[in-house]
């Protein structure tokens, strides 16, 4: 009953206070070994991976409904259901119709682990689930694919976060680890 799932799960808050959205996904999930990804590749002060918490934070900028807003949002991966709590600060909160499709294939939660298990095959049994990682901007991930052409992941994102605290916008309301967002094209190319 869904009346009986709402009162039996907790409302979730995420660290900047706002209700979470819950987001389902097929299981088995490799959430360690997407965490780890991510958290090899965040860009200090756009992103924070906490493997521990099974979260990750990052700033956006996001154009919605010809406005574009920019804020944080915490994502957290729930430890007892398939759940992703998707938590956008009040500054992106009216966008979660176009947040939702974005955290979805960033985090490839509609994929379907049972065929992605199978075409792996003996790769999938020792780690079930595994998903391909996508991206929150698409130009952010073509600066992060050329920088990192033919050097180390470390010093790919060495080269990301000196751009970012060059060129990046900082973030109206900074959070611990959250300090700007990243750089436009616009930015880039002045």
């Amino acid at each position: 009953q869904p009346g009986q799932l709402r009162r039996e799960m907790p409302a979730a808050v995420s660290a900047c206070g706002e209700p979470a959205l819950r987001l389902a996904y097929r299981p088995p999930y490799a959430v360690e070994a997407m965490l780890q990804f991510l958290a090899d590749r965040a860009i200090p002060g756009v992103e924070a991976v906490d493997l521990a918490a099974r979260r990750i934070e990052r700033s956006l900028r996001l154009q919605h409904r010809g406005e574009t807003l920019q804020g944080r949002l915490t994502l957290s991966f729930d430890r007892e259901q398939p759940l992703v709590l998707l938590s956008p600060c009040s500054a992106l909160w009216n966008a979660s119709a176009a947040l939702i499709p974005l955290v979805r294939r960033w985090l490839d939660l509609d994929a379907r682990p049972d065929a992605i298990d199978q075409r792996l095959g003996a790769l999938a049994e020792q780690e079930p689930g595994l998903r391909l990682p996508g991206c929150c901007d698409r130009f952010e991930l073509a600066v992060r694919a050329v920088l990192g052409q033919q050097i180390t992941v470390a010093a790919a994102r060495t080269l990301v976060a000196r751009l970012v605290q060059r060129l990046g916008e900082p973030l109206a309301e900074p959070a611990p680890g959250l300090t700007h967002l990243f750089p436009t094209p616009a930015a880039l190319a002045t």
